[in-house]
C-alpha cells in the first residue's frame, strides 16, 4: 500500500473517494460520537481546501494514538474512501497509514 504521491501532499478537495491512498496535511476539528469499537475514532477534518465534509475514520489496527480535536497531522498512506450509508468522502487510517502531529502542545 503506498500513496499515489511520493513528497507531495494531496489537498482535502482533492479526496474524491478513488480508494487510492494519499498522503495529506489536515486539522482534526471535532470527534463524533460512534457506537462501536471498530473504528476507534471518527471526526470531522479540515485543511481550508474546501467546504465539502470530510471525515477522518481511524482503526484499531492502526499503531497510531488518537486525534486531538484543535490539533495539526500530517497523513501518510490513508485511503481516500466514499461511505456511501453516510454520503461521506473519508480520510481512512489503517495499518499502513502512519501519522505526525506537527501542532505544538
Amino acid at each position: 500500500m503506498k500513496s499515489t504521491k511520493s513528497n507531495d501532499s494531496t489537498k482535502l478537495s482533492e479526496f474524491r473517494g478513488d480508494e487510492e491512498w494519499k498522503d495529506v496535511t489536515l486539522w482534526f476539528n471535532k470527534e463524533i460520537d460512534l457506537n462501536t469499537h471498530n473504528p476507534c475514532q471518527k471526526g470531522y477534518v479540515g485543511d481550508g481546501s474546501t467546504d465539502e465534509k470530510r471525515v477522518l475514520v481511524l482503526y484499531q489496527e492502526a499503531d497510531v494514538p488518537r486525534f486531538e480535536a484543535g490539533k495539526q497531522y500530517r497523513l501518510k498512506n490513508v485511503r481516500d474512501h466514499y461511505y456511501e450509508p453516510g454520503d461521506e468522502i473519508q480520510v481512512v487510517v489503517k495499518k499502513y497509514s502512519r501519522v505526525t502531529c506537527l501542532s505544538n502542545d
